[in-house]
């Protein structure tokens, strides 16, 4: 079995990397089929790795590193592999961060992967999402002094100005002809590179800040909400609305000629009842001689 030339680094998904080495090592010798590797790691099913691939199901730690060694990978690959793996299959966003810290720890990773952390990175920090929005205000200055004073949780200039530099260092701000500094592209469209954890830590962030700003004053502030009894198709049409209302609000602002301040809307629909399906799945009904179905 010849060494992969794929380079693992490069991918942020394990399943996609196990597609891929299963296919060069067909292309290398046919019998390296997936049924040869079902035989080797003698797993139950034939279709065992290509449910995994397909998401269907998950890769345990300790046949991730069976499956590394059987695919012919070095150390250091059979490792970065199971980054990929605990990465891939990390239930909360602490999980889902701890893994990331981990892959960040390689430098190609860091490398190749420059533009899509550069963008959790922006996420994560509530001071570079507000400061890149500050851009667009009519009066804005790049004074770390002057914008300290005007962002709620009082940063220090010294944080505004490390927080500037790498908003251009990012490109996320960049300075116009006059030497102003500006935003390239009007909004910051989330990459998918890194799945679900910029957008995660995003509204963890901002849901955070919302809660503080209850104590806020109220005629600076709107608070509101409700609950419902309502059916999937009910959800779907509730969804719809929201990503209309969305688009009605930021043609409201791309059309507000005099912009002096910046607010966060924050939308959070969420279940606070189990549906029946999910019900049925956490406590199937136990077959006629009594043991589970």
């Amino acid at each position: 079995m010849k060494q992969t030339k794929l380079e693992i680094s490069e991918y942020t998904d394990f399943r996609r990397f196990l597609a891929d080495r299963l296919d060069e090592l067909k292309r290398q010798d046919p019998k390296y089929s997936m049924q040869y590797f079902t035989q080797r790691l003698e797993l139950g099913s034939r279709n065992y790795l290509r449910m995994i691939i397909n998401g269907q199901r998950k890769l345990t730690e300790r046949l991730a590193g069976r499956l590394g060694a059987a695919l012919g990978l070095d150390v250091q690959q059979q490792e970065f592999f199971l980054r990929l793996v605990r990465f891939a299959q990390a239930g909360s966003t602490a999980e889902k961060n701890e893994a990331l810290a981990d892959l960040r720890k390689n430098r190609r990773f860091l490398r190749v992967h420059r533009l899509a952390l550069d963008h959790l990175d922006y996420l994560a920090d509530p001071l570079l999402v507000a400061l890149r929005e500050m851009a667009a205000l009519d009066d804005f200055s790049a004074d770390p002094v002057r914008l300290a004073k005007q962002l709620k949780g009082r940063p220090s200039a010294r944080q505004v100005a490390a927080g500037l530099k790498r908003l251009v260092k990012m490109g996320i701000l960049i300075q116009d002809p006059n030497g102003r500094l500006v935003q390239p592209h009007r909004h910051q469209e989330s990459g998918d590179q890194l799945g679900s954890v910029p957008l995660r830590l995003y509204h963890k962030n901002m849901l955070e800040l919302a809660a503080k700003a209850i104590d806020d004053d109220p005629t600076v502030r709107h608070l509101t909400g409700i609950t419902l009894s309502i059916s999937e198709e009910g959800y779907r049409k509730a969804l719809g609305h929201l990503s209309n209302f969305l688009a009605e609000l930021r043609r409201v602002a791309q059309e507000d000629p005099s912009p002096d301040r910046v607010y966060h809307l924050e939308l959070a629909l969420y279940p606070m009842t189990v549906v029946e399906q999910e019900k049925r799945k956490a406590n199937p009904r136990p077959d006629k001689k009594g043991g589970r179905s």
